[in-house]
């Protein structure tokens, strides 16, 4: 079988009929599985997963993102987490029986079908990108939605008009490999602590920038493909360190719990509760169950404990872990 997953954010996670309008778009097409949406009222984002042959997720994609286009409007967005567009980010994710060459091929062909029919702009990120100052998804969004007629005065689109959409902004479109997304709530409300937390672990704590605002030089110095930021959670009152784990190889969740738990030590704050965004594979949770008890008969389990997962708020198996959600659906045996 071959599978693709796809998780694409789109800028809406307080509306659910909204949501239920984009999810219903892309669960029409068949042979694909919605996996999980996941909204959030904070982040004013929703995130959403699903599997497919690459043709078909390509379709569910596009259908998706023009109903986001048509129903939701940035210029009344307000949210914690950085975006610029409707549909913010597309990345493609090789599955099962799929190459990263041919989720390069899928994205390109997604990004430039949304410029040539919906008139929406953006760039082409990770494996996919057609330049190197593309490849990290930090830099094509940063000065965000407000940004962007700024940022496309200096900067050459790959897709779609050199403007941007009135109403959805841009969008940036890739091939990468497996990501978790998780958000760290701490025991303080001191959000200038959460920052510092989060620049002493993420993977590039300093960056030269060039006066048209690209990056000239940076330097790696924390964990390996981590990205990490500081903000306020208003539904738990507390700090939290947000990240996205991009090389879950060299940097699986459990080592980053276990190096944000010493440096919140050395603060007298703690970590009172992870919690995922969207799925996470089987196998990273085993290791992470591993590393705590390697004799423990549930390695799942025990990887949910040593994530701090289903503390603060639920976390249930059988909807969050990739493996068995696809199970229900049928795709896999």
């Amino acid at each position: 079988m071959r599978l693709v997953e796809a998780v694409p954010n789109f800028s809406e996670g307080r509306n659910p009929a909204q949501i239920a309008r984009i999810a219903d778009a892309m669960a029409a097409v068949s042979e694909v599985a919605l996996l999980h949406v996941d909204p959030e009222r904070d982040t004013h984002r929703v995130v959403m997963t699903l599997m497919g042959p690459p043709e078909a997720v390509e379709e569910a994609l596009f259908r998706g993102i023009s109903e986001a286009v048509s129903c939701l409007d940035l210029r009344d967005h307000a949210g914690s987490h950085p975006r610029m567009g409707a549909a913010d980010v597309v990345p493609l994710v090789p599955w099962c029986g799929v190459s990263m060459s041919e989720c390069v091929d899928s994205a390109r062909r997604l990004g430039e079908r949304l410029g040539r029919e919906l008139g929406l702009p953006g760039w082409f990120y990770g494996a996919a990108a057609m330049r190197p100052e593309n490849r990290y998804l930090h830099d094509i969004r940063r000065g965000q939605f407000e940004g962007l007629s700024r940022k496309m005065a200096q900067k050459q689109v790959d897709f779609g008009p050199q403007m941007p959409h009135l109403t959805a902004g841009a969008t940036a479109v890739g091939a990468r490999g497996v990501l978790v997304a998780m958000n760290c709530t701490l025991s303080t409300d001191d959000v200038r602590l959460a920052k510092d937390l989060a620049r002493q672990i993420r993977e590039f704590q300093h960056v030269r920038r060039a006066s048209d605002g690209g990056v000239t030089q940076r330097q790696a110095v924390g964990m390996a493909g981590l990205r990490a930021l500081g903000w306020y959670s208003q539904r738990d009152e507390r700090a939290q360190v947000t990240m996205n784990l991009t090389n879950v190889q060299e940097t699986p969740p459990h080592r980053v719990v276990q190096r944000l738990s010493q440096l919140c030590a050395l603060t007298n704050t703690e970590i009172l509760g992870t919690e995922l965004v969207g799925m996470i594979p089987e196998s990273l949770l085993r290791e992470a169950g591993h590393a705590l008890d390697s004799a423990d008969s549930d390695l799942v389990g025990a990887g949910i404990k040593n994530l701090r997962l289903g503390i603060l708020h639920d976390f249930v198996p059988e909807e969050r872990i990739v493996e068995r959600v696809l199970v229900k659906h049928g795709l896999v045996g």
